[in-house]
């Protein structure tokens, strides 16, 4: 009797106990119970039965390739043996219980290799067949890695093959390094390659596989494409399903790799981030029980942001989606694919294929495999979406004569990149101006191309003429990428005859709505002594109509908030949070919030008191932990026990919006470790994901490396324990091998370092652009400004504007103008490729600014992905301005 069938008869005799047992109570007295006078009290109820345990599932082997006397023996997890001589279906003994892995193996007959496709898993509701493919050809698989850290490295495995693995370690950040693995593959089998050892050490980066799995193939394969990136800007894969019946579960996977098991409709994420730059491809691993589910806006490369946008639709209703390939010479194959499924195409079948759809999905048919020596390409209808029917005219056309395609790019801005793509097969990233060429995917004779933008090059607009045509006869060489330069424009210029405050100091910030908030230092309707207090202001573009609202005024008086110098931080409770340098109880600086919908102001904390600290030029960093919300770190500039500055940590009464410090965590400078903070604390995490919060002070310093009074760099963790990194060189009014007063910010890059600038110092006294390495503590000058006149560069010293990452992982930031007579400069530094102590990466001016005064604002990207920032004069009323720069 089998697994199964004993359970069977278990369940079997449990139910018939109960059923004597309930008859038994409807007859007390036949079965021994007195009446209802015998004191027995009530009869207790009998809990139900337990449901029978889900049914397992049969694991199936279908087997090709074996000829003659060969031999192979098959293993499950290692054990369960199973003996082959022959092609066909083979049934393993032992039953797979539901969610329980499984991983099978092969041994190869001599003089052949034989390949286990989707050979790992967890097993679902339904049985399990995998391929396992013999053959006398072995073909090799291997390709390249991008984005490792020097001095790191990530381990890669194949057709989850613990023995068959590559690690690959880098020396430049940006150096492709190729690789193979030693194992072959069997002809017309396939591979998974998936990341079994994530790169080791700090900074946390992720690697992520694309073309990571394909069936059938032909032939070697070197087109693997492996790229990483700090953890710090990888992505999220999110997106929502829809038409899942109550009790019925889907499996879906991005590349191959990271699987997520989605038992109700609405949204879902997977649990793995993948590498900036790299892409997803996101299948149907496991379909649920009489449910066809397919996947929408499944695929994407070059990836720059979070991903929220694929669309799981499940239907009981199906359709074919299919059609013909013409030309195949009857000798070959073509494996085409869609949403992760596979079809071999053969021309003795008439070269008919189909695919299952589910109602109103799409599908995006593909080849994924080559026949030897020939090219098929699409020619017609080969995606859509919403399908409401079955589909018939999908065609591709197969041909010994092929065309290359390609073009021209022009336009796109030095030390840049943009990805094109044809037909949705081939991805090509561009990084100069020129000729180009797709390498993998030629086109058949009679066939078609499609290039479209996959990733466009940053704050550029670029557009695509003669990319599609049909029926190509000859190479084409006419498609013409064209991108914009990047455009400055003005979208405010404040007055001060107008109640919408002026003289604006701070960075903007933007909901995920897209609208922008921030604060004029002066400026609104009341009076502070001689000048005004301040405002905070709404911001919003509908295409080219910018409108401003004011907020809030910043009250007048001594007691109330006045002068806010720092960029608001929108809270977890939806309300706008900011600092100001004066006013409260104390005049002493404060803490306000802001509700966004009525501009309704409260005080949440007056500093002075109980050494909190006093003038705050700085923003504030909400808590980010679970449970937290309402919890909020910053800096004062003076005050605390020294008179030299605080760090403090303010936690908001959900109800009654008021503050309260946290004593134990503030901490006071005392001079060695620093004096006025200025800027605004960056939020990291540790080796061991906890929180961490990185600060700069401008002044103080100078036991730890012998510097005199340049600033320092400084570290708190949420319970208060304070950390002096680094104390800056640099000397006043003197050429410095480094600079002194760091105003801004840190930024970390992708390549794990922080970068940071200085407002005095260096070899040119005007500040610095410098890296600084966590890992142990040092800085490395990497940009001496050096004011060369009007419009010189590298340009005046930066003042207390800050970096920002951009989207193609270079940083942009501003210097100021000398005087109203000369330009800011809006520049970009890349930073060095390498480790090397003179590779100090590139600087290059994009823009000089005229007529937006002398001092700027850190700029921020947008959602649009512009830069934005404000100016704290110029314009046309001379009060300050807010610009952009960025695309047409």
């Amino acid at each position: 009797m089998n697994k199964f069938a004993q359970q069977s008869k278990k369940s079997f005799g449990t139910w018939l106990t109960w059923l004597v047992f309930l008859g038994c109570l409807l007859a007390l007295t036949a079965c021994g119970g007195g009446g209802g006078d015998a004191g027995g009290g009530p009869t207790p109820t009998p809990p139900p039965p337990s449901p029978p345990p889900p049914k397992p599932v049969i694991l199936q082997a279908k087997v090709t390739g074996l000829t003659g006397l060969d031999e192979i023996v098959l293993q499950n997890n290692g054990a369960d043996p199973l003996v082959v001589h022959a092609d066909g279906f083979y049934q393993f003994s032992k039953l797979i219980p539901q969610k329980s892995t499984y991983n099978v193996s092969v041994t190869s007959p001599e003089g052949k290799i034989c390949t286990v496709l989707n050979s790992a898993g967890t097993a679902g509701a339904t049985n399990l067949i995998v391929d396992v493919v013999c053959s006398t050809i072995k073909l090799t698989v291997g390709g390249t890695v991008k984005g490792l850290i020097p001095g790191s490295s990530v381990t890669l495995a194949n057709n989850n093959n613990s023995t068959d693995v590559v690690t690959v370690s880098a020396t430049d950040l940006k150096q492709e390094l190729s690789f193979t693995f030693k194992q072959p593959v069997a002809f017309n089998s396939g591979y998974t390659v998936t990341v079994s050892g994530q790169p080791f050490g700090q900074p946390e980066q992720v690697c992520t596989v694309t073309n990571s799995s394909k069936k059938y193939i032909t032939e070697s394969v070197t087109d693997i494409s492996v790229i990483c990136s700090t953890q710090a800007i990888a992505h999220t894969i999110s997106g929502s399903i829809t038409g899942l019946t109550p009790g019925k579960e889907v499996t879906l996977q991005n590349n191959s790799d990271d699987f997520t098991i989605v038992a109700k409709n609405g949204p879902f994420s997977f649990n793995q981030k993948i590498a900036n730059l790299s892409g997803y491809d996101v299948t149907v691993k496991d379909q649920p029980d009489g449910l066809t589910c397919t996947v929408g806006n499944s695929s994407g490369s070059g990836v720059i942001t979070d991903i929220s946008t694929v669309n799981v639709l499940c239907s009981e209703t199906i359709f074919d989606v299919g059609g013909v390939i013409t030309g195949l010479n009857p000798t070959k194959q073509v494996t085409l694919s869609n949403n992760g499924d596979f079809v071999v195409v053969k021309a003795d079948s008439d070269g008919k294929f189909t695919f299952k759809v589910a109602k109103q999905g799409s599908y995006l048919v593909r080849v994924a495999v080559q026949p030897d020596n020939q090219v098929c390409s699409p020619v017609a209808n080969y995606k859509q979406s919403n399908v409401t029917a079955d589909v018939t005219n999908i065609a591709f056309i197969c041909s010994e004569q092929w065309f290359t395609v390609g073009g021209t790019l022009k336009g796109l801005l030095s030390n840049s990149e943009i990805t094109v793509n044809n037909n949705d097969v081939e991805a090509r990233t561009l990084y100069k101006d020129g000729g180009f060429t797709f390498q993998t995917s030629p086109v058949a004779l009679g066939g078609s191309f499609d290039v479209t933008i996959d990733t466009p090059p940053f704050l550029q607009n670029c557009k695509v003429t003669n990319g599609t045509g049909t029926d190509v006869r000859v190479n084409v060489d006419t498609v013409l990428v064209t991108c914009q330069p990047p455009v400055f424009s003005f979208l405010y210029q404040f007055n001060f005859n107008f109640p919408y405050g002026e003289f604006p100091v701070a960075k903007l910030i933007q909901d995920s709505k897209g609208t922008f908030y921030g604060t004029t230092s002066s400026g609104g309707e009341k009076f502070c002594g001689i000048t005004r207090c301040g405002t905070v202001f709404q911001l919003t573009l509908q295409g080219n109509k910018v409108t401003l609202v004011t907020l809030s005024s910043l009250d007048g008086g001594n007691l109330a908030p006045r002068m806010p110098r720092s960029e608001l931080v929108l809270g977890r409770d939806g309300n706008l949070y900011g600092t100001t340098t004066f006013g409260g109880d104390y005049d002493g600086g404060t803490i306000f919030m802001v509700d966004p919908a009525t501009g309704v102001m409260t005080v949440v904390y007056s500093f002075g008191q109980n050494n909190s600290g006093t003038n705050l030029t700085a923003g504030l960093v909400e808590d980010s932990t679970e449970g937290s919300a309402g919890v909020f770190y910053g800096t004062a500039r003076y005050g605390g026990q020294n008179d030299k500055g605080t760090v403090f940590k303010i936690i908001v009464d959900p109800i009654t919006k008021k503050g309260r410090l946290d004593a134990a965590f503030s901490h006071s400078f005392n001079g060695e470790d620093g004096t006025e903070p200025y800027s605004t604390l960056r939020r990291d995490t540790d080796a061991l994901g906890r929180d961490l919060y990185y600060g700069t002070t401008r002044f103080g310093g100078g036991t730890l490396n012998g510097a005199a009074n340049g600033g320092t760099i400084f570290t708190i963790r949420p319970d208060g324990t304070f950390a002096s990194l680094y104390s800056f060189k640099g000397v006043r009014n003197q050429p410095s091998a480094e600079g002194l007063d760091p105003q801004a910010t840190l930024v970390k890059g992708r390549d794990g370092y922080f970068y940071g600038t200085t407002n005095q110092g260096g070899l040119g006294q005007k500040g610095t652009l410098f890296q600084f390495n966590p890992q142990n503590n040092t800085v490395k000058t990497v940009v001496h400004f050096n004011y060369a006149g009007p419009n010189g560069f590298p340009g005046n010293s930066p003042g207390s504007a800050g970096l920002v990452l951009g989207g193609d992982g270079s940083f942009y930031g501003t210097t100021m103008a000398a005087d109203l007579f000369s330009a800011g400069q809006l520049f970009r530094y890349t930073p060095p490729l390498t480790n090397a102590p003179d590779d100090m990466g590139t600087i290059e001016s994009l823009y000089a600014i005229i007529g937006a005064g002398t001092t700027y604002s850190t700029l921020m990207q947008g959602l649009d992905g512009d830069l934005y920032a404000t100016s704290q004069t110029g314009g046309e009323f001379g009060s300050g301005t807010i610009f952009k720069f960025g695309m047409q």
